[in-house]
């Protein structure tokens, strides 16, 4: 599980689970036939959450934000628990109370990954939040890390995912080290955050959503706040595979169509050489037979890679399964015979989960009037003011073929576009830093990166699967993290 900044640590921040969720494929996580009882040591208790702990998980990303140049709050509001289902079905929130107050949260989840090429329930750690006012006792973590050892004891998944940034060094030692009393972090990979900026047409500043929640607005422009969207986003991950796509043969010479699609230029909002792009789900529409057309592309591409998550149409029909998510936010990339060939979404979910400006250092203080009136003139994203949210939503549920990564180019330029119509100023993608697809988005459009350090943690019973993990690329889905 990471830990933030402010302890010497930082993460991706995920949403905390809610105790009410039952797992997929096999008993639950923390069955309701044995919760863990509430363990209390010396004055700190620690027990799972309940909805009746909101307000005081909601205070907590509230009262600790993350310092910096930028200084953010990650948080959860209108419902600290309404963006739960994100990160899994089963999902559980650890609190730690002190006094009657909630001084230390962390989520556990569970969902469907590929491993090795085979679905099973993978868990994931994140959301690790301590209160400043206990900043340096870490033995809060270690006791926290027992309490997840009980639940895991009672239908945990074999296997958690978990991500680190990649600078972080007093995490890492602390992690990768082996105390006593904490799972084993066993380092998988790397992965690096794209930072996409999304041209506005006309240089008029579109409005953002209004904000679900009180005392927050939500910001047009996020500019340089690509500090402030890699501190939200740090630890995150979506990425492929080194294997051949089923659609050609390894080694055999591309199509006419593919060289020439490679190759293409792109005029307006479609390439010339035949290939299209199009939005299926279609408000209003009978959504069963279309819905399939996306999901089909995904798992035919998934077990291809590493923790990547088993998707299905149905996720949309379960309550609260992808909020924020619709069908019609799926852009699916065309062969010019009609041939659905690649997809991706833009999933925003800046509605329950916010990266909110808290302050800027003196020197940045000072330097954003003249900064926001370069870039107003230059048309590039403004520096939020302070109590605005990031302007940001993820790129989601892409698929291409393991033999035509260039094909995430004309997918992303479509993106960009439709971001920009909805007043999104940066869409995240996470990708493997062994994956292609990185190098072409680098060449065309020039993103901040920023790296973070996968790891698989287990306790002594998930120790062979995770030595037997194979090198195909990493993909965990970033907007699930």
């Amino acid at each position: 599980m990471t830990v933030g900044r402010y302890t010497k640590m930082r993460n991706v921040v995920a949403i905390p689970p809610d105790a009410t969720h039952r797992g997929m494929g096999g008993p639950p996580m923390s069955a309701p036939a044995h919760v863990p009882t509430a363990r209390a040591t010396s004055r700190v208790q620690f027990r799972i959450a309940t909805r009746g702990d909101d307000a005081a998980l909601r205070q907590l990303l509230r009262d600790n934000p993350m310092p910096g140049r930028i200084s953010l709050s990650l948080q959860r509001e209108p419902d600290y628990f309404a963006a739960a289902a994100i990160e899994g079905p089963d999902h559980r929130t650890i609190i730690a109370e002190e006094n009657g107050r909630v001084i230390c949260a962390g989520s556990i989840s569970t969902r469907l990954r590929y491993i090795n090429g085979e679905k099973m329930r993978v868990g994931y750690l994140g959301g690790l939040r301590l209160d400043s006012s206990c900043r340096g006792r870490t033995g809060i973590i270690i006791r926290g890390y027992q309490f997840f050892r009980e639940m895991h004891e009672h239908g945990g998944p074999l296997i958690y995912l978990t991500s680190i940034v990649g600078d972080n060094l007093p995490a890492r030692r602390l992690l990768e080290k082996g105390v006593r009393g904490m799972p084993s972090y066993r380092f998988v990979g790397e992965l690096v955050t794209l930072v996409i900026p999304c041209r506005h047409a006309g240089g008029g500043r579109h409005p953002a959503p209004s904000p679900p929640y009180s005392g927050e607005r939500a910001a047009g422009r996020g500019g340089l706040a690509t500090d402030a969207i890699h501190d939200a986003n740090a630890d995150r991950a979506n990425v492929p595979s080194p294997q051949p796509s089923p659609q050609r043969e390894q080694g055999a010479a591309p199509t006419a169509a593919q060289s020439r699609f490679s190759a293409s230029v792109f005029v307006g909002s479609a390439p010339r050489t035949g290939f299209s792009l199009s939005n299926p789900m279609v408000r209003g529409a009978d959504p069963t037979p279309i819905a399939q057309g996306p999901f089909e592309l995904l798992n035919r591409e998934q077990d291809r890679y590493q923790f990547a998550p088993a998707w299905c149409a149905g996720d949309f029909d379960q309550d609260g399964q992808m909020p924020g998510l619709s069908r019609d936010d799926f852009y699916i990339l065309n062969s010019p015979t009609g041939d659905p060939i690649a997809c991706a979404a833009i999933w925003d979910q800046r509605a329950i989960k916010q990266t909110v400006i808290r302050g800027y250092s003196p020197a940045l203080r000072r330097l954003r009037p003249a900064y926001n009136a370069i870039a107003t003139l230059f048309r590039k994203p403004l520096l939020p003011a302070v109590g605005e949210a990031v302007s940001h939503a993820f790129i989601s549920h892409l698929a291409t073929a393991a033999d035509r990564p260039g094909d995430v180019r004309p997918l992303v330029n479509q993106l960009q576009k439709a971001a920009s119509r909805r007043g999104i100023d940066y869409l995240t993608l996470g990708l493997d830093a062994r994956d292609p697809r990185v190098k072409i988005l680098r060449r065309f459009l020039r993103p901040r990166e920023y790296l973070s350090r996968l790891y698989a943690v287990h306790w002594d019973d998930g120790a062979e699967l995770a030595r037997s993990l194979d090198d195909r690329l990493l993909a965990p889905e970033l907007a699930l993290l």
